[in-house]
């Protein structure tokens, strides 16, 4: 009997880890965002004859942040 009605909860605890995960895929993405933009700037404000590029920055800081963005 026991068994029955944890299987009846499965339902909504499943809809409820689909929709937590679905919020932590859309912080990471906002939150990667947020690093290039940071990555680009720091970049710009690097002083001449500075060869490291943002994604060499990001990886200076290990940040994954271009992982799934194309070179």
């Amino acid at each position: 009997m026991k068994e029955a009605a944890c299987r009846t909860d499965l339902g909504p605890l499943t809809k409820k880890l689909l929709e937590q995960q679905q919020v932590i895929e859309r912080l990471t993405a906002e939150r990667d965002r947020a690093r290039r933009t940071l990555c680009q700037v720091l970049v710009l404000t690097r002083p001449p004859g500075s060869k490291q590029g943002e994604r060499g920055f990001a990886k200076e800081m290990g940040w994954d942040c271009y992982k799934q963005v194309a070179p």
